[in-house]
């Protein structure tokens, strides 16, 4: 039997591009053409709380434990580690209770 992807989370393939581009932007290694004195990703006007809830559910619908919890602390610490706990407890309440024991409290 196939298993069921949410309309929803049939773009989460695209995803890591997305995240590495916002990373070469945050990251200042790659050359990128901004009009303002600082460079950054604060810029997109990225939502992170409207992105990362559906991001985390998406993500748990088609990784296995081990890979959720990389991703998931992955993305928390490239760009809100700042409110790491608030996001962490956001995962966890998206994850499956096999990926919550791969995931840390903190």
């Amino acid at each position: 039997m196939q298993s069921f992807t949410p309309p929803l989370c049939k773009g989460i393939k695209s995803s890591p591009l997305l995240f590495e581009l916002f990373w070469r932007i945050d990251d200042g290694s790659d050359e990128f053409i901004f009009f303002a004195d600082e460079a950054g990703t604060w810029q997109v006007g990225v939502d992170w709380n409207d992105v990362l809830p559906v991001w985390f559910k998406c993500l748990s619908k088609t990784t296995d434990p081990e890979q959720f919890a990389l991703k998931a602390v992955d993305v928390i610490e490239k760009f809100v580690e700042y409110d790491r706990k608030k996001f962490l407890a956001i995962a966890h309440k998206k994850a499956t209770k096999e990926q919550c024991k791969a995931l840390p409290d903190e």
